[in-house]
């Protein structure tokens, strides 16, 4: 039986999709969805704790999809607000977001090479090390400067 998402109406199968109950209704989501509707109720209650602000729900939203609009997932929005939190920026409203931004992704992007390289380091210290073969043998010893000679 096919179902349709309730978040980004994709329809599918209803074993493939995961069953809320909203009252007596069932609503049904993609895997992706409920995890991107719990990332993005995440990004809504960090914003009313931190700016204990009395704004609209909808201008949250708004924000979030403008957000969206640029290309930014909502991990992405949820480090934008993080960084907010973290650096204590002023925050009134919601569109502020899109204003720290792009300072926020520039900083994700830099730390994401860190931790690539730092990962590159790491496999390559615990690989197992290559061993060159040369085809060098030792040169023998001048009998002057032998040991046995001295003995």
């Amino acid at each position: 039986m096919q179902v349709k998402c309730k978040f980004c109406s994709n329809k599918n199968d209803k074993e493939q999709m995961e069953c809320v109950k909203k009252g007596k209704v069932n609503n049904y989501y993609c895997p992706k969805c409920l995890i991107d509707i719990k990332t993005r109720d995440e990004i809504i209650n960090k914003f009313y704790e931190y700016t204990n602000s009395l704004v609209v729900i909808s201008q949250v939203y708004l924000a979030i999809n403008k957000l969206k609009e640029k290309k930014l997932t909502y991990d992405d929005i949820l480090y934008i607000m993080d960084y907010v939190i973290n650096n204590k920026c002023v925050l009134n409203y919601p569109a502020g977001l899109a204003f720290y931004a792009d300072r926020a992704i520039k900083q994700k992007r830099e730390l994401d090479k860190i931790k690539e390289q730092k990962e590159k380091v790491l496999k390559s210290i615990f690989e197992k090390p290559t061993i060159i073969e040369t085809n060098n043998t030792p040169k023998k010893v001048d009998s002057a400067f032998d040991i046995t000679n001295f003995l």
